[in-house]
């Protein structure tokens, strides 16, 4: 466990392909994501909208970047985005960035509708994003249903590249790794199972009485782990409760692996944050847990069961006392 930790935090110190339908800038670190497109034909109709909008919009930077399964449509180049940096040039460019991105979010079409349903910031793709097929996580066996999923990488322009090379890491230590690249993430996943190594029980003891007003029901439609809290409380003060199926792990290499792979990892760093129990006042240190991840595919299901899991899980914050041993190497270091 200890190794795959280092590993993490070493890969993205490192530096098949996508074809971009416009040179990149060598200096450009940064894109405005504005939609993909798939099926047959996605590689003609993306260029079609995109000369469309070059046409209608006045907005001359609109740039396509094609994969063998899907084309991606993307605006500008930026060498920054954020507007807290102290040079000068970054700074222009940054304002740049956010006023294109705020002239993107208005666009309408022929209904008045949004043109856009989701638009941000996103590190350009980089050379050598692409690992082999064997390795993307969609490839796996129709009949596998489970992955473990123990980290990601995620606002860094090398994002992609760091995930394919730990996932190439571990395998040649033998352990079955895997990469995902969503668009704005790259997921790092070791192992498959089918969908029965989990039973699935009807639902946790979760309930609400009709009376409690207060209280918004959250359903989800896969198992949550152990430590995943059924209950919490909003920022603004609401009362959510959380149904979902029991998680019963039937199959041993399953529970094996996430006893080995106990950690969730972000860009290399097990993040953990400092907490006051409330029973003893004593201050331990808390972070993220592996997850059980339904595999994502091509259909629109298991994928959107996969982003909704991927968003409660952000929300609440589930988190599990920190193991003794060794601090991990930060990519300063």
């Amino acid at each position: 466990m200890k190794k795959l930790l280092v590993l993490f935090a070493l890969v993205l110190t490192c530096l098949t392909s996508a074809l971009a339908d416009e040179s990149i800038p060598k200096d450009a670190l940064w894109t405005i994501y504005c939609r993909s497109f798939s099926g047959p034909m996605h590689v003609q109709e993306s260029k079609r909208v995109k000369d469309a909008l070059a046409k209608t919009t006045g907005m001359k930077h609109w740039h396509v970047i094609h994969s063998e399964e899907e084309s991606t449509l993307y605006y500008g180049f930026y060498r920054a985005v954020s507007p807290d940096v102290e040079e000068s040039g970054l700074r222009k460019d940054a304002q740049r960035a956010r006023e294109d991105l705020r002239k993107i979010k208005e666009l309408q079409d022929a209904n008045k509708e949004r043109a856009f349903s989701l638009v941000g910031f996103v590190p350009l793709p980089q050379p050598g994003s692409e690992g082999p097929p064997e390795w993307d996580l969609r490839n796996t066996p129709q009949d596998m249903y489970w992955t473990l999923y123990v980290g990601v990488y995620r606002d860094n322009p090398d994002r992609k590249k760091a995930a394919v090379e730990a996932v190439r890491i571990l395998r040649e230590d033998g352990i079955p790794a895997y990469y995902y690249h969503d668009v704005a993430a790259s997921l790092v996943c070791i192992g498959t199972w089918p969908r029965e190594a989990i039973r699935e029980q009807q639902s946790t003891d979760a309930s609400v009485n009709v009376q409690e007003r207060d209280v918004e029901v959250m359903a989800v439609n896969v198992p949550l782990p152990d430590n995943f809290p059924r209950e919490f409380q909003t920022p603004e003060g609401k009362k959510v409760r959380v149904f979902a199926p029991k998680i019963e792990v039937a199959d041993p290499t399953l529970q094996r692996a996430m006893d080995r792979y106990p950690d969730f990892l972000t860009n290399g760093k097990w993040l953990g944050r400092e907490v006051k129990d409330p029973v003893t006042g004593k201050t331990k240190v808390i972070g993220h847990s592996s997850q059980l991840l339904i595999i994502p595919r091509k259909d629109k299901g298991d994928d959107e069961n996969r982003r909704a899991v991927e968003r409660a899980v952000r929300h609440l914050q589930p988190s599990r006392p920190a193991q003794t041993g060794g601090r991990l190497r930060s990519l300063e270091e």
